[in-house]
């Protein structure tokens, strides 16, 4: 079982630059994979029919040299964007045209993404199963996840996109292929904590091991856009590892930042010690920031996590001040947050 990073969030996505770091990143904290999906790539998403730019697919195959390079699996996010209302003769030849392009870039994973989408239609359960299946034989040797629309109890999902069928997630459980993995968030969309008793529970119903998506920092969003979730992972005991078959991080837009809370998951979950979250969250910020500014930066903990509505413009200049003195990646993306430049 192997524990990544997936760029699946909304808003604005990271930077080539970002992306590229990501890898050597991974391969020293011993995670094992990457997945390129951020939800403002129109063409994996909305547009996904419409072939990638010449420049997109440039940049698209040196992210996927650079991880092979570092020794780091790669994937692509596919959100097949409505295909499950018609999935006809002409969509299907559409779709091996997008698996064509996607196969050359040589990933190693291909995330089939049917999450945030409207689910609440007949058959669809039925459909999204063939959609996967049609995926899977088409490029048989790289790994599939699947998201289904549905990939929490959680409620919100229900209001936000329609009440879920009746069925929806055993009928994917028993007829989905068994190669193939689900997605699954936890109890919420956003999870406090992962325990092992819910992942039996799902573990049951979906008929493998559930691949855990964890949004726990994730700041995409009207609301969680305006905080900086720079904080130590908690209630994501080890032993859940036992009960899922991969576990990947969907971070902040802040790709720099990011890497502090991944830190802490890192010792949460594969460190040989006993876990302190404190004491691993500020090793987390030596590390990226340096001793020179560890201080500084749990200083303002409470503030990025309190919000940018409850920091007084005093504060937020005094902030600015501090962090347009620091020419580092990280520092920068404290004063873009700061200006609301998400």
């Amino acid at each position: 079982m192997q524990i990544g990073i997936i760029e699946g969030f909304y808003g604005k996505p990271w930077s080539w630059k970002a992306r590229f770091a990501y890898a050597d990143f991974i391969r020293r904290i011993d995670f094992g994979f990457y997945i390129y999906a951020p939800k403002e790539d129109e063409y994996l998403r909305e547009n996904w029919e419409e072939p990638f730019t010449k420049d997109k697919i440039e940049k698209l195959n040196e992210l996927s040299e650079i991880f092979r390079e570092k020794g780091v699996k790669w994937g692509v996010g596919l959100s097949p964007f409505k295909a499950y209302i018609s999935f006809n003769d002409s969509l299907k030849s559409r779709m091996r045209k997008k698996l064509d392009e996607i196969a050359s870039l040589n990933p190693d994973i291909i995330s089939v993404l049917f999450d945030d989408m409207r689910g609440d239609m007949e058959d669809i359960a039925a459909v999204q199963v063939e959609i996967v299946h049609f995926i899977r034989k088409h490029i048989p040797s790289v790994k599939i996840l699947f998201c289904p629309t549905y990939y929490s109890f959680d409620p919100i999902l229900d209001t936000v996109f329609g009440q879920r069928p009746v069925g929806y997630l055993k009928y994917i459980g028993d007829n989905l292929d068994t190669g193939v993995d689900i997605i699954w968030t936890g109890l919420k969309v956003r999870s406090g904590s992962i325990d092992t008793e819910h992942l039996k529970k799902v573990r049951e119903m979906l008929k493998r091991k559930p691949f855990i998506w964890d949004n726990y920092i994730a700041n995409d969003g009207k609301k969680h856009k305006k905080f900086l979730y720079i904080k130590p992972f908690k209630n994501r005991d080890r032993d859940i590892l036992k009960h899922i078959s991969g576990y990947m991080v969907n971070p902040m837009n802040q790709a720099h930042l990011s890497k502090i809370p991944i830190l802490t998951i890192k010792d949460e979950l594969i460190s040989e010690y006993r876990y302190d979250p404190e004491y691993s969250f500020r090793e987390a910020v030596r590390r990226v920031c340096g001793s020179k500014y560890t201080d500084k930066m749990l200083k303002y903990t409470g503030d990025f996590l309190g919000g940018l509505d409850n920091i007084p413009e005093s504060r937020k200049e005094e902030m600015r001040e501090y962090f347009s003195s620091v020419k580092e990646d990280w520092a920068l993306e404290v004063v873009e947050w700061l200006s609301g430049s998400f």
